[in-house]
């Protein structure tokens, strides 16, 4: 029998990304594994949604960092770039880039998000909000509980979401 995640990875491989977030929030139901909070953040950032991808890449690293996990901390820092970037926080993916950097400065895709960020980054005008850096290197411990309560179907009360999340500026026209 297949499992979840195994089900997860080869709809992603298929590019049927809502399946596959499907499948992988089975799989988290069973454990709240980085892996498969990376995935299925990257399936989230697949289909335009930033907010859920950031989300579980924050868990993703604070599951990687529990775990004491190096190289899943900059693979999640690393969605967690591409969300931030996505929702317009380019100053703030620009800080998640240089933690990636130093965490595994040969993370696949990392040159190319840095090219790319940095590149909007410097075509946006001084004072503009996307520049901004409010995003800390280790989310808030907040958001693992508002994506277990997510699983669990439940709803966890506004005081209780990390801030990073609720912070957000207009996405930019990159």
């Amino acid at each position: 029998m297949t499992s979840h995640a195994d089900r997860g990875a080869s709809l992603m491989a298929a590019k049927n990304y809502p399946l596959a977030i499907d499948s992988y929030t089975q799989a988290l139901k069973t454990s709240l594994s980085p892996v498969w909070l990376i995935q299925r953040s990257t399936a989230y950032q697949r289909t335009n949604n930033h907010t859920a991808a950031l989300k579980d890449a924050e868990a993703g690293v604070l599951q990687g960092k529990e775990r004491g996990k190096r190289d899943l901390i900059a693979q999640a820092q690393l969605r967690r770039a591409v969300a931030l970037f996505r929702l317009g926080r380019i100053g703030d993916a620009r800080m998640v880039l240089i933690w990636v950097r130093k965490l595994n400065e040969k993370e696949k895709g990392l040159g190319m998000w840095v090219e790319t960020v940095t590149k909007a980054y410097e075509a946006l005008p001084e004072d503009d909000d996307g520049r901004k850096v409010i995003v800390e290197e280790w989310p808030d411990k907040r958001v693992v509980e508002e994506v277990k309560a997510q699983l669990e179907g439940r709803e966890v009360a506004a005081e209780a979401a990390p801030s990073a999340t609720l912070k957000q500026s207009p996405p930019s026209s990159s």
